[in-house]
């Protein structure tokens, strides 16, 4: 989702048994200023290819192993994270609570897929059409 318009910018349709976190990669565009994510994306390759192309790195950060507590400055980045990261979460709201989208309708990945983007298409109308009206 881009963080300034608020439209959704990729989807990506997998299987219940692919890893959200393996697909990072294939959501960033690469002409993006930031990348945020949640814990699950964190990675050491990913880290490294974002700050080849000069992108922000906004992904959460895990605790370290064995450790109870969390670092201060580890809590407060990922803390000031969250704030941000706060619109894409509502976004999955809506199209869980408004869209009633819980769970697929149709069998097979491409009707699915097929779906889903029409979903966020409708979403990216809406958003569109309540910016234009703002302004």
């Amino acid at each position: 989702m881009d963080q300034g318009s608020e439209l959704i910018r990729v989807a990506i349709m997998t299987s219940a048994k692919v890893a959200h976190s393996r697909m990072g990669d294939n959501l960033i565009c690469a002409d993006e200023r930031a990348v945020y994510a949640d814990k699950g994306y964190e990675s050491i390759a990913r880290s490294a290819w974002l700050a080849e192309r000069g992108i922000i790195d906004g992904i959460m950060r895990k605790l370290m192993r064995h450790s109870r507590d969390p670092h201060p400055v580890l809590k407060a980045r990922n803390r000031r994270l969250a704030k941000i990261r706060g619109a894409v979460e509502r976004k999955f709201a809506v199209v869980k609570e408004r869209y009633r989208w819980r769970r697929v309708r149709y069998r097979g990945p491409v009707k699915n897929h097929l779906h889903l983007l029409l979903r966020c298409f409708a979403m990216n109308l809406r958003r569109a059409d309540a910016w234009r009206g703002a302004a």
